[in-house]
């Protein structure tokens, strides 16, 4: 009966620290969204009155996020 405890507990611990390493990896994943967000919202609104640049920008915009989503997936 202690044997089978100290294996469930063992099992359990385990379980539970792949748990935080989730959670950790997909916290770093949403703060590396939100700062690329964060930057290109800024970006949008710097250059928002100027007509030249705000396609070329969101051209720009639109291949990093692709490039971002490629990198957190492991495409």
């Amino acid at each position: 009966m202690v044997l089978r405890l100290a294996a469930l507990e063992k099992e359990l611990r385990s379980h539970i620290e792949t748990s935080e390493r989730i959670n950790r990896s997909t916290d770093k994943r949403g703060l590396i969204l939100a700062g690329a967000d964060r930057v290109m919202r800024e970006l949008t609104a710097i250059f928002k009155d100027d007509p030249q640049f705000s396609e070329p920008i969101e051209n720009s915009i639109n291949a990093i996020w692709a490039k971002v989503y490629s990198e957190l997936n492991g495409s």
